[in-house]
C-alpha cells in the first residue's frame, strides 16, 4: 500500500499533460537534420559526430521569421514558463510541463552558466504538412560538430517562430514555441 503514491506519482509524470512543448507540423515542429518530427521536449538527438547538422522548422502560413536559440547547457522541460502564452491553437498543441494552463514553455536555459546563440532565419512557404495543413518552413545549415568537440558534448535548441498577423501564436506575443532538443556529439 505504500508504493501506491509512489505510482500514481510515476503515472502523472508519464501523462500527456506533463509532457513538454509539443512539435505539431504547420504550428511548431522543430527538426534536426529531419528527424523525429512531432516530438516533445528534452528528446536527444545524435549521435551526430562530424555529420553536418541543419535545423529546420514547420511553422504556420503567417510565419514570417523563425529565431533558432542553441544553448551549451542541456535541455531542460519546463526552464521558463513565466513567458508561456498558451497558443490559440486550442487542441492543436497539448499541454506542456507547465501544467495545464499553456502549452508553450522554454526549455533551453541562458545565463546562469549557460552561453546562448540566437540565430535568425526567414519563413518561406512550402508544400503542405502530410495531414494537409499549410506550412512555411525555416532552415538553419549549422555544418559538422567540430572534432575539437570531444564525444558526449552536448548542447540544446529550441526555437521561437514569428507570426504575422498571429494565427497560431498568441495574440499578446505574436511567437510559437518549438520543442527543444538535446544535440550531442
Amino acid at each position: 500500500m505504500r508504493l501506491l503514491p509512489f505510482f500514481a506519482a510515476l503515472a502523472a509524470l508519464a501523462s500527456p499533460s506533463t509532457s513538454q512543448t509539443t512539435g505539431v507540423c504547420g504550428a511548431n515542429d522543430l527538426l534536426v537534420n529531419g528527424a523525429v518530427p512531432g516530438s516533445t521536449s528534452c528528446v536527444p538527438s545524435g549521435p551526430w559526430g562530424s555529420t553536418p547538422i541543419t535545423l529546420s522548422v514547420d511553422g504556420s502560413p503567417a510565419a514570417v521569421a523563425t529565431i533558432f536559440v542553441i544553448s551549451t547547457c542541456p535541455c531542460f522541460a519546463g526552464a521558463l514558463c513565466r513567458l508561456a502564452s498558451p497558443t490559440t491553437c486550442p487542441g492543436v498543441i497539448p499541454f506542456t510541463a507547465c501544467g495545464a494552463t499553456t502549452n508553450q514553455s522554454l526549455d533551453v536555459i541562458c545565463g546562469a552558466g549557460c552561453v546562448c546563440l540566437f540565430l535568425i532565419a526567414p519563413n518561406l512557404a512550402a508544400p503542405a504538412c502530410p495531414t494537409g495543413v499549410g506550412r512555411t518552413t525555416a532552415t538553419l545549415p549549422l555544418g559538422p560538430i567540430p572534432p575539437s568537440v570531444p564525444p558526449g558534448f552536448v548542447v540544446s535548441v529550441q526555437a521561437a517562430v514569428f507570426e504575422v498577423p498571429p494565427l497560431c501564436a498568441s495574440p499578446t506575443w505574436g511567437v510559437v514555441k518549438t520543442q527543444a532538443y538535446d544535440i550531442f556529439k
